[in-house]
């Protein structure tokens, strides 16, 4: 029986030792130097404009250069930013990494959001809640380590819409961004569409119980996905609209907010926040300061 325990990895203390000391042997960093936390990630600039309130009005600025710019990691010290990474200059410099479109998705569905029961492999939408396991693909590619499922079935969502992606930065980089991707049926994934996300006073489609597509209070069509993964959609949506310098509609906004108070982040976000890391090298900061989103004035 599939359990929200039933990952393919069990997230332990010495899961997280093993990732820094994997962490650090791919920049060329002696183990000893290991102590490392998600802490580290962020620069001087980044504590000093969070730490003060006089100065928070420059950190949108100051994460877009966090998740932008290169890092060099160093012991026990938080990051120093540079322009670029010269690895035969500084083993220890790293920064996003552009991930081919399938490459994401083999993470995604085969990695960060593989469930596992005994031999049998399973994956759960996050609209709607349920897990996809063997029978629900007698005509294709069924969940599995290193497996894309058929997408006819399951398909990848782009929290922050394709259509709608900066014309600034590579497309391909937007596309890839595994903080903003997860793992929907493909139904609600069509349900939903390019429509902003909301809550719905009045119900136009109803995929499953736990999603939903309709009118706002304000006549707007909107999206509305389960209660348990709104936070989750909040703090995709403010990464992304951070990283790529995207604006979000003030409708929009103050629900995401709202979502973001309602639906804290859990462990298993967080995990996958570690996850990304390992794979991507940037963080989503709205998982790691989630109140970030009450000190930014507007996104």
């Amino acid at each position: 029986m599939f359990t929200d325990e039933s990952r393919s990895k069990e997230r332990t203390p010495a899961y997280f030792l093993i990732i820094g000391l994997c962490f650090l042997v791919q920049m060329g960093t002696s183990a000893h130097a290991l102590t490392r936390t998600y802490a580290n990630y962020y620069p001087v600039e980044f504590r000093e404009s969070f730490e003060n309130p006089d100065s928070q009005f420059r950190l949108p600025k100051v994460i877009f250069d966090v998740l932008r710019r290169a890092h060099l990691a160093r012991m026990n010290q938080p990051d120093v930013l540079k322009d670029s990474c010269d690895k035969s200059k500084d083993p220890s410099c790293y920064q996003q990494k552009p991930l081919g479109y399938r490459f994401a998705r083999t993470e995604l569905f085969g990695e960060l959001h593989l469930l596992q029961s005994g031999d049998q492999y399973g994956v759960r939408g996050v609209y709607c809640s349920k897990i996809y396991t063997s029978q629900d693909f007698p005509n294709g590619s069924a969940p599995g380590p290193g497996k894309i499922p058929d997408p006819r079935v399951l398909n990848t969502e782009h929290t922050w819409p394709q259509s709608k992606f900066s014309r600034s930065f590579p497309k391909d980089l937007q596309k890839g961004d595994l903080h903003i991707l997860f793992p929907v049926d493909s139904a609600t994934n069509s349900t939903r569409s390019n429509y902003p996300f909301g809550e719905v006073s009045a119900v136009t489609h109803q995929p499953c119980e736990n999603a939903r597509k309709g009118h706002s209070a304000t006549g707007r069509t909107v999206f509305e996905p389960a209660d348990e993964h709104k936070g989750n959609v909040a703090r995709a949506m403010f990464y992304f609209s951070m990283r790529y310098k995207m604006s979000i509609d003030a409708e929009q906004e103050e629900v995401l907010r709202k979502w973001n108070r309602q639906d804290p982040v859990d462990q298993a976000e967080r995990d996958r926040n570690e996850e990304i890391f390992k794979i991507q090298k940037n963080r989503n900061p709205f998982i790691d300061h989630p109140e970030l989103a009450s000190i930014i004035q507007d996104f």
